[in-house]
């Protein structure tokens, strides 16, 4: 019997989102991102923002279905782990609520991966009920989606995985095509990566500026750094951050909304994907609704 046994393997198909995007080489778009509506704009940057509640949800559904199955799966703590990911970058901040409530990766420590350590505790067989119970039985149906860039994506319709996107998603087939089309737009900026940085280097100087003056001698835009020099790694996988590093996340947040950072980014991606977006505004667009519902739903579960 055949099974996946990597435990990168399994965290990667129980992250449907940017945990699974893969950023492609892809070919710039001609149009001039000027001409993009702000709704589609607003739009592609909401859904590069996968919410971490989303990915703690699926990993509390996933424990809950395993344990069903007669197996004391624990937690997965990598899932509390998250933070919110917004093109690739971990510390662009959507909201002040949201700054206070994730802080900086780097004051959190790497913790046990107990998942990891559970697994290799099996008997070979109750591994083998592990993976039965993670993706259905061997032969069960498979679902695939072909993307634009050529790219395929596939996963099981059976199993705790999938029960747990269908419960957040309402389908695999949405979750899938969440994840597609993210990997579409991302992949279709080939080179923004570098334009991001050039402008996002402009506006340093009025960030450092603006972040003097709330008290904090930031270099660059590397608030992660200050935040570790400053409170150390002091918190475990799930645990919020102490205030002092709400404060720092919080003014973070104002002097990025004051240099336009979060906008600059979006429109270096944009410039560059234009015919992309403007033919599939309306993807676009309906997958944003779908994605507030989805978190909707991740809240739910993790409020029980």
């Amino acid at each position: 019997m055949t099974r996946i046994n990597s435990r990168v393997q399994v965290r990667n198909l129980m992250v449907a989102g940017l945990g699974s995007v893969l950023l492609l080489a892809g070919c710039a778009g001609g149009a001039d991102a000027g001409e993009i509506s702000e709704e589609t704009l607003d739009a592609a940057s909401t859904l590069t923002a996968f919410p971490p509640e989303i990915s703690i949800a699926q990993a509390l559904s996933v424990q809950e279905c395993v344990r069903a199955a007669g197996l004391s799966m624990p937690f997965d703590s990598d899932a509390a782990q998250s933070t919110p990911l917004s093109y690739g970058l971990s510390n662009l901040f959507a909201s002040a609520d949201e700054a206070r409530r994730t802080g900086y990766a780097t004051t959190i420590s790497e913790g046990t991966d107990v998942v990891g350590e559970w697994e290799k505790s099996l008997s070979s067989s109750d591994r083998e009920k592990y993976y039965s119970a993670l993706f259905g039985p061997d032969g069960g149906e498979q679902i695939e989606v072909s993307l634009d860039n050529g790219m395929k994506l596939s996963t099981s319709k059976e199993g705790c995985i999938a029960d747990a996107q269908t419960a957040l998603y309402g389908s695999v087939e949405d979750a899938l095509a969440f994840t597609g089309l993210v990997n579409e737009y991302l992949s279709t900026a080939g080179d923004a990566g570098n334009e991001r940085d050039a402008q996002v280097s402009a506006l340093a100087p009025d960030y450092e500026e603006c972040m003097d003056a709330q008290g904090y001698d930031v270099n660059d835009f590397d608030t992660p750094a200050l935040a570790l020099e400053l409170f150390g790694t002091y918190r475990a996988p799930g645990e919020a951050p102490r205030s002092e590093e709400q404060a720092l996340a919080e003014a973070d947040f104002e002097c990025q909304t004051e240099v336009d950072l979060r906008d600059t980014v979006a429109s270096a991606f944009a410039s560059q994907s234009a015919d992309w977006l403007k033919a599939n505004e309306g993807r676009l667009l309906a997958m944003q609704e779908e994605l507030k519902l989805v978190k909707e739903r991740a809240v739910d579960i993790i409020n029980g």
